[in-house]
């Protein structure tokens, strides 16, 4: 039930708002990722995040929170919590950690330590930066 709210309010943010196709927010990797939700009082779902191992590191995703709830810490407390659960995987210790951050929120990110790598790009129409922790 709560892996659907977490569905949910990424169609919300990322299809509706941000005009994100279906097939590439859906990409096949939750099933393959540890997800994060954020509640408020009413425990509504209102904040999302996702990691996963890849070939290239451990890559953050699907940062999302919903409208109504935005610029009150909830992406900082949930970049937070995936930090802290990475952290706790002794089999990912020397990993890279890494993310696309969209970015109009790089700022979030530098806030925890992530450098920019490269050039930004276009991913599904939205422009993007590679980060990576320092």
């Amino acid at each position: 039930e709560e892996l659907k709210d977490a569905f949910d309010l990424r169609v919300r943010v990322f299809m509706e708002e941000q005009k994100v196709d279906r097939k590439d927010e859906f990409d096949g990797f939750d099933d393959a990722s540890h997800h994060f939700i954020a509640k408020n009082e009413n425990g509504d779902t209102v904040g999302v995040a996702r990691w996963r191992k890849t070939p290239r590191g451990i890559k953050l995703e699907r940062f999302a929170v919903a409208k109504e709830y935005r610029n009150l810490g909830i992406a900082s407390k949930l970049v937070e919590a995936v930090l802290e659960d990475i952290k706790k995987q002794p089999e990912y210790a020397n990993m890279r950690i890494y993310l696309h951050a969209q970015a109009d929120i790089i700022g979030l990110y530098k806030k925890y330590g992530f450098r920019e790598i490269g050039d930004r790009f276009d991913e599904c129409g939205i422009l993007h930066q590679e980060m990576e922790m320092k």
